[in-house]
């Protein structure tokens, strides 16, 4: 044993710090209450900050990587602001929005950019191959990422709809087209079939 180090015996517990008799939910500890009458560093500035997180969230960039910044809020603080102040929740929902078509609008960049598609050689042009898959990977990632963030809009579920009623919902993904179509096709029978 080290000078000053306490005597630690095996299969004992260190003793939970909590004053006699306080509560055993944890938000009533007199740490938290300690944590609770501290001021934010954030406080009257939650709108000004949820402003400039909005401001990059609208570029498409994602919450977590803004958020990993200094002086940023964490997420569960962030969370809070849109909970008790309906602007700043409005505010991040639109720059939400707006991120992910920036996402899907960077995807048809990626997709037109043909600047790296060829190799010119000693035999003459030659695709790319490299470039190209990294070029797929790159649009299927950030639509794999829409799809997920913002399902309604960017996920790979068709509806298939008779006179306005709500079909069951048939995923497309991975489907050949033809494949596709005789599966809503059946479908649209199906239905007619129930009337």
């Amino acid at each position: 044993m080290g000078r000053g180090m306490p005597n630690k015996q095996p299969g004992r517990r260190k003793a939970s710090g909590r004053a006699k008799g306080a509560a055993s939910n944890p938000i009533e500890t007199p740490a938290a209450a300690k944590r609770a009458e501290r001021p934010s560093p954030y406080a009257g500035k939650e709108l000004v900050i949820a402003t400039a997180i909005a401001a990059r969230l609208r570029k498409g960039e994602p919450m977590v990587v803004i958020l990993r910044d200094d002086g940023m809020p964490g997420g569960d603080a962030l969370e809070e602001w849109r909970v008790n102040d309906p602007e700043i929740d409005r505010l991040m929902a639109r720059a939400r929005r707006d991120g992910f078509d920036a996402i899907a609008a960077e995807c048809l960049a990626i997709a037109d950019d043909t600047s790296g598609d060829t190799i010119v050689g000693k035999t003459g042009e030659r695709p790319d191959s490299e470039w190209i898959q990294r070029s797929k990977l790159k649009i299927e990632t950030r639509l794999k990422l829409l799809a997920k963030w913002d399902p309604k809009r960017y996920g790979d579920k068709l509806e298939v709809a008779e006179d306005g009623a709500r079909a069951d919902q048939i995923s497309n993904a991975g489907l050949p087209e033809t494949r596709r179509a005789s599966l809503i096709e059946r479908r649209r029978q199906a239905m007619t079939n129930k009337h």
